[in-house]
This record gives C-alpha cells, sequence and structure tokens, in this order.
C-alpha cells in the first residue's frame, strides 16, 4: 500500500464531515496513480476508463453479504437497515437486479414520462411562485427538496407519507453509503429503516384496495403475474425514492452553488441562451458528482490496469476523480459549458446505472431554465451548509436573495409572481 495515498483517501472519505472543495485532495490521490491499494483488500480507482470498467465489467459485481458484514459485523441481520439494503437494487446482481430493474422500466412508457415533463414544469413555477422576494431565502428548504419530492410522490401513487418524514428517514439511511461508517451511523440508519419499512407496507396495503395508474400498483400486479416476488416491492419502491429523491435534491444544490459562484456560468447568460443549460447540467454533475464514489467486489481475479485484484477484493470506482481525468477531458477543472453534455461518471455505468438519472436530469435542466428567465439577478447571501457526509455530497441551506431589486424580477408567461 501506498502510505500517502491511503492518508488522502482517508482525509477525502472521513466520517461526519463535508469537505466544501475536496477536489485538489482527489487530484493528489489521482496522481498516485489511476489504481491505488488504499487499505487492505481495498483499491481506489481514479481515473476514467478505470472507473467506466469496473462498473460495466462482468467481472465486477456486488457481494451483499460482504458489505453488509463490512458495516455491521458477522451478525448484520440482526440491524433493519442492513437487512433492507441488502434487499436493494443498489447490491443485487443479475439476474434478480435485472428482474428487478424490468419491472420498473415496464411502467415508464413515454406517455408517462411526457407526462412527468409535463408536471416538473408545473411543479417548478407553482414552487418558484410561493419564495419571497423581498428577503433572503433557503432555496434548499424552499425549492431544492421540495421540487423531487412533489414529483416522486404522484409517480408513486402517493399523495402524502403516512406518518414521520419521510426525506429526513432517507437522509438518514444513507450514512450507510459513507465510506467510513461509524457505530452512531448504524444506529440512526437502523431507527431510519424500521420507520420506511412500516410506512411502506402502510402504503403498500393501502393501494391494495384500490384500482390506480401508479408504479406501486404496477409493482403490486407484477406481483400478482409472477413477475417479482411481493417481498421485492418494499426496497424496490425505497430505492426509486431515494434515487429519485437524493440525488435530484444534491444536483440541484450544487447547480445553485455552480451558478453562483465566481467561476461557473452566470444565470443571465443561460436566460440568454437556454441551448446552454442542458451542458451546464452535465458540467455540475461532472465537476461535483452527488455521490463521490461507488464500489465493487472482484467476483474473480482480474487485471485492472498494472494490478492484479484478487478475487473477493473490494474496488472503489472514485466517480469524482474519473470525472476530472485530464486524459479524458482538456483542462479538467474547469467548468466549460462547451463540453457535449453526457460524458460524466456520476450515474454510474453498466446494469447498475441511476434509476431516477433520466427524472433527475430533467428536473435540473427545468429548473434552471425557470430560474435563469425569472431571477437572472440572484444572488447568495451568507454561507452555504453542507449535510456533514463525504461520500453523499448534499447542501443543508442555501440562502439567496432571488431579487436584487425590488420589483426587478422577470415573470414567466402565465405565472404570477
Amino acid at each position: 500500500m501506498d502510505r500517502k495515498a491511503t492518508e488522502l483517501y482517508r482525509r477525502i472519505f472521513a466520517s461526519g464531515q463535508a469537505l466544501d472543495n475536496p477536489y485538489p485532495l482527489l487530484r493528489r490521490l489521482s496522481d498516485a496513480g489511476p489504481v491505488i491499494a488504499v487499505e487492505d483488500g481495498v483499491w481506489a480507482v481514479n481515473s476514467w476508463v478505470g472507473c467506466r470498467a469496473v462498473l460495466r465489467s462482468p467481472e465486477f459485481g456486488i457481494d451483499a453479504e460482504a458489505a453488509c458484514r463490512f458495516r455491521g459485523g458477522a451478525d448484520w441481520r440482526a440491524h433493519p437497515s442492513l437487512r433492507l439494503l441488502s434487499q436493494t437494487m443498489l447490491v443485487l446482481n443479475p439476474p434478480q437486479h435485472t428482474r428487478s430493474r424490468r419491472a420498473v422500466a415496464a411502467w415508464f412508457v413515454p406517455e408517462r414520462i411526457a407526462a412527468i415533463g409535463n408536471a416538473i414544469r408545473r411543479v417548478t413555477d407553482n414552487l418558484l411562485s410561493e419564495l419571497p422576494l423581498d428577503r433572503p431565502t433557503d432555496l434548499i428548504a424552499g425549492f431544492a427538496d421540495r421540487l423531487p419530492l412533489a414529483v416522486i410522490q404522484p409517480v408513486l401513487g402517493v399523495e402524502e407519507w403516512p406518518f414521520g418524514d419521510f426525506r429526513q428517514q432517507t437522509m438518514e439511511f444513507n450514512l450507510l453509503l459513507e465510506r467510513a461508517p461509524e457505530s452512531e451511523h448504524l444506529d440512526r440508519a437502523d431507527a431510519a429503516a424500521e420507520e420506511i419499512e412500516r410506512c411502506l407496507h402502510t402504503l403498500i396495503d393501502r393501494h391494495r384496495r384500490t384500482d390506480r395508474d401508479d408504479l406501486i400498483s404496477h409493482l403490486l400486479h407484477s406481483s400478482e403475474s409472477g413477475e417479482l416476488d411481493e417481498a421485492e416491492i418494499v426496497p424496490l419502491v425505497f430505492q426509486i425514492f431515494n434515487a429519485s429523491y437524493q440525488t435530484t435534491a444534491s444536483l440541484l444544490g450544487s447547480m445553485l452553488q455552480a451558478l453562483l459562484g465566481t467561476n461557473g456560468p452566470n444565470l443571465r447568460q443561460l436566460a440568454g441562451d437556454t441551448r446552454l443549460i442542458a451542458s451546464a447540467v452535465s458540467e455540475v454533475l461532472r465537476t461535483d458528482p452527488p455521490v463521490q464514489s461507488t464500489g465493487r467486489h472482484a467476483l474473480r481475479s482480474v487485471r485492472l490496469g498494472e494490478h492484479h485484484i484478487p478475487a473477493g477484493d473490494f474496488v472503489i470506482a472514485v466517480l469524482a476523480a474519473g470525472n476530472r481525468d485530464p486524459r479524458q477531458f482538456d483542462a479538467p477543472d474547469e467548468f466549460r459549458m462547451d463540453r457535449p453534455p453526457g460524458q460524466t461518471l456520476s450515474f454510474g455505468w453498466g446494469v447498475h446505472y441511476c434509476l431516477g438519472a433520466g427524472l433527475a436530469l430533467l428536473e435540473a435542466e427545468v429548473a434552471t431554465e425557470r430560474l435563469a428567465a425569472r431571477f437572472p439577478d440572484m444572488r447568495s447571501t451568507g454561507e452555504p451548509r453542507r449535510w456533514p457526509t463525504a461520500n453523499m455530497r448534499s447542501f443543508r441551506s442555501f440562502d439567496v436573495l432571488l431579487n436584487s431589486g425590488a420589483g426587478q424580477h422577470c415573470s414567466l408567461p402565465g405565472v404570477q409572481s
């Protein structure tokens, strides 16, 4: 092992922290090599090509038993959060993963995608119309958190969660996805998992008594026809919600930081040329991805670059480093809207490509377009605050002043503000 690389890796992914700018450290980690042994049996892959190879190659997969044992020890099944994690598509391999994903994909036919797009535009305009114009407002609580919730709930067929704060419970559960989880994280994730499962069982039972055209009802029909096991529905619904909410809320926060910073595009530029919006969203995903890394196990002994990876070793694809690989991108640390969209690793690759990617992109593009049209002079006030997590990057608050002067905002046609 490279001791300096190990120290860098631990600093980047230390628990209970959120580095405002981890990318200089990630650059140093990448400079140490495209593939590095950072712990016994643990490798960090920092190149774009290497990350893609790990994510798409059938020689790498997910050993749910090993992943859960790492977090909870030999008796990991005693932990509700790890039992739930072990059943999600996040840690399933084909053919079980293929069956679950196919059941979801069958519901997202073109007419439903078009309807979701219309709903995103309507919800975005409504949320922006509710924001105060004469004083600073937290755009995370008032908009970035609310938009993905308002979009995914009707997709699932949820008018309101039966009890608890499902958003907060999701954030608590996602502590399991940190690279250096602690016992406190596991306790909090366990409490959240119990509430998540209780809530989803209640929702699914309600759907049994009605005939609706929503995703939960579709999954129940798939179970009745034998395409899915009924036990798969709760973890599947939870992962769909998690992918759609967490990724989108995090991406919207990073969009704000890029748009209101000194080195990125500005809202007036995007308002003047909406063709740049897709590229701007793609560059935010590339330069500051919501999920910094993801892991796979070597299913057999495999060669990766110049290194021999023994079977069973854990290989971490450091997406945030691969996205800034100078062998793949010119001036990789610069925010450039002339880069072709879609070259990011941020949604993964291969069979585990993020289920919520399409929704997240559409929501981010619509949100950026509407913000630029209505509030081209928006500026940040104070210091944004992040959730104290290293692998899952997300803002907790982001205060802005929507108008630089009273009455100076633009209104969209047909929208009262």
